[in-house]
């Protein structure tokens, strides 16, 4: 069986060696991902992880969702989640970006590894005017084609191409020897699809050429329609309860700006999730570049 932790100690060594000394100043990271995206989490986990690798402090944390422009410190380093959300596909994480960024001028700003993609030119050139005038802007691309596309409009920041934030996580706690004789097709089923379906005769290699297959995204992605309004109602009575709270600022409660006062899509447990559902499997071949 294909072991890839020498590939995995390999990519975190690339992320360290880049990004660890742009990291000097105390700092503040802005969207954690509070919401049902296993993939996200495990991003946010390694960013958690690398950050730990740092000597400075973290002064701020929050979510899209509990991020207040007046809370938020005009002193340390932006850092802003990695992924696969910017561009115009995913406009609420774009207009947020733009907003700190436009309103931030006077503090470094970090964007963790993306991947990048437009539908409209006229998007791309909106975005790169309020990013190309910030002074000190930093954009990490986790693969070679969103890197050229920075490259080409985004000239005025700095642009490295760096391997996606998950790399950073240990799990070798949560490895598994025992074989199961199962294979997984780790296939994008949000809008991010954008090719065609996985054709297993295609990629299927060595011992697994003609064997079955399970073809599935992360848990949580799918939903039946009662289980996407049962979601839709937890997650606005915690948005409007963690609002509340903050709104009342009582001094003996704590609120977590990152995922609220109910936790839902706590970043801990859904990588946990994450993890119990890839180990169900010896080969795993995945469209999702941490599956």
């Amino acid at each position: 069986m294909y072991d890839n932790r020498e590939k995995i100690a390999s990519l975190k060594q690339i992320i360290t060696t880049t990004l660890l000394p742009l990291i000097d100043d105390d700092y503040s990271l802005l969207d954690a991902p509070n919401y049902n995206n296993i993939g996200d989490s495990l991003i946010y986990e390694g960013e958690l992880a690398f950050l730990k690798l740092s000597p400075h402090k973290s002064l701020f944390s929050a979510s899209i969702k509990f991020t207040d422009m007046k809370v938020l410190p005009e002193k340390g380093i932006i850092l802003l989640q990695g992924g696969g959300n910017f561009g115009d596909l995913w406009t609420w994480f774009q207009n947020f970006r733009r907003e700190i960024i436009a309103a931030r001028h006077h503090q470094k700003i970090i964007i963790f590894p993306q991947t990048v993609y437009y539908e409209k030119q006229e998007n791309i050139l909106k975005d790169a005017a309020v990013f190309n005038a910030h002074p000190d802007l930093t954009i990490c691309a986790r693969d070679q084609r969103s890197y050229e596309l920075l490259k080409e409009y985004f000239h005025k920041n700095r642009v490295l191409l760096l391997p996606d934030m998950a790399f950073c996580l240990n799990l070798e706690k949560y490895h598994r020897k025992a074989q199961t004789g199962k294979i997984l097709l780790m296939e994008h089923l949000d809008q991010e699809h954008a090719t065609g379906p996985f054709e297993p005769r295609q990629i299927f290699t060595g011992e697994d050429q003609g064997k079955p297959a399970d073809i599935e995204d992360w848990p949580g992605i799918r939903y039946t329609d009662f289980q996407k309004k049962y979601w839709q109602w937890k997650v606005r009575a915690n948005k409007y309860t963690t609002r509340l709270m903050l709104f009342l600022n009582l001094p003996t409660v704590k609120i977590d700006r990152n995922f609220g006062v109910w936790g839902l899509f706590h970043s801990h447990s859904q990588m946990e999730r994450g993890i119990q559902f890839l180990n169900q499997y010896d080969s795993i071949y995945s469209t999702r570049l941490h599956g």
